[in-house]
């Protein structure tokens, strides 16, 4: 890997803080999303329990406050409810799952555990739910979700929104507002990891003037649930609708914090910061070394003295990619995914270089206006 000299980012690095982790506990799904980033199936073998077992004690001790659990998909591996229950009380804890193999006994676990239930059903239409979520059944993950809210579980539905779903938006809020659920986020595609690969991104992706009126739709609808307890949310996309009305309310602040505040734990114990990119393909292509944390240092050590770690942080949260100057929309964006520009590049510059998604750009493109400069800076504390 090239050198590159830290010693003007001392400040940045001494900020940083893990507050949260996002662990893949296996790679394996019965799902063939076509737009994953993650590129599932590849390694069909589990850690063992006791490796796992490992793990949590790691994660107990690092002091972390919100873990994620996820996949591939969670509820395959037979051992998930003694490692869940394994996990320290005062850990808030999050499971991403296909909702496919929920049980009343999972539905107990997860109440008891207070867990919070994330579930991504792309249309209430189950020919158009299976044309992207390959293996859904949809009646049955609609029966799955009211199991869990039923259950007393916290739940949360996604969608990634593409060409094939963007008409059902507003009628999908309403279902899953009236099932009972407390949130519903819609993401973009993402261009990374096996959807760049498999091309579905290109297929599937909305154009600029799609994510316009998509966004638009989705912030009238924010403000009409929200009185009524059901957030619906926009997950982050490098459009200026989202900048202009979703980022002002989160303080303007960009909500990535992959590497500064943030870590994605791997299928295998590989740590690295962005969940996005394609593993370990990505990271090693661009030179990193990936830690693991059950072959050499704990979580900790791990997060807060790798190379690959402490580039990212600058990354993230104290560089100005090249271009981004005098941009109105830095404060929520700092680049956008550096992550996306390191593998487009294929190099380590790439992410301390251009930025490869630019909001400001497709503007000017689109409408011939260009933004006007504000303020920077940005700060973690707390991470929900």
């Amino acid at each position: 890997m090239e050198e590159i000299s830290i010693d003007r980012w001392g400040p940045v690095l001494e900020n940083r803080k893990l507050i949260k982790l996002i662990w893949h506990v296996t790679n394996r799904c019965n799902f063939a999303c076509s737009y994953c980033y993650v590129v599932v199936n590849r390694y069909k073998t589990d850690l063992p329990t006791e490796q796992m077992f490992d793990i949590v004690d790691q994660i107990n001790r690092s002091g972390i406050q919100a873990l994620n659990l996820t996949g591939g998909e969670v509820f395959t591996r037979e051992d998930i409810l003694p490692i869940l229950e394994r996990i320290r009380p005062e850990i808030r804890v999050g499971i991403a799952t296909n909702g496919s193999r929920i049980t009343p006994e999972i539905a107990r676990a997860m109440a008891e555990r207070d867990a919070f239930a994330s579930i991504t059903i792309d249309s209430l239409d189950d020919a158009v739910n299976q044309s992207t979520r390959v293996g859904s059944d949809t009646p049955r993950l609609l029966a799955n979700v009211k199991l869990l809210i039923d259950s007393g579980v916290r739940t949360g539905l996604s969608v990634v929104a593409t060409r094939t779903n963007a008409g059902h938006i507003a009628q999908m809020a309403e279902h899953f507002y009236r099932m009972g659920a407390v949130s519903w986020k819609v993401g973009a595609l993402r261009n990374t990891g096996e959807a760049l690969e498999s091309h579905s991104f290109s297929s599937l992706a909305l154009s600029y003037e799609e994510e316009e009126r998509l966004l638009n739709t989705l912030y009238d609808l924010r403000l009409k649930y929200r009185p009524l307890g059901f957030e619906v949310r926009a997950s982050f996309t490098p459009h200026p609708v989202y900048f202009e009305k979703f980022a002002s309310e989160i303080g303007g602040k960009s909500p990535c914090l992959c590497g500064y505040a943030r870590a994605v734990l791997k299928h295998d114990g590989g740590l690295v910061p962005c969940d996005a990119i394609k593993y370990p393909d990505d990271y090693v292509k661009a030179g990193f070394a990936i830690p693991n944390i059950l072959q050499g240092p704990e979580l900790q050590e791990a997060f807060y003295g790798s190379s690959l770690f402490r580039l990212w942080t600058m990354a993230t949260s104290g560089a100005v990619p090249v271009g981004c100057n005098n941009c109105s929309y830095f404060d929520a964006c700092r680049g956008f995914c550096r992550g996306q520009s390191m593998v487009r590049t294929g190099t380590v510059t790439g992410l301390l270089g251009r930025s490869t998604s630019c909001a400001r750009n497709d503007k000017i493109r689109a409408t011939g206006v260009r933004p006007i400069r504000v303020s920077t800076g940005t700060k973690v504390s707390s991470i929900a």
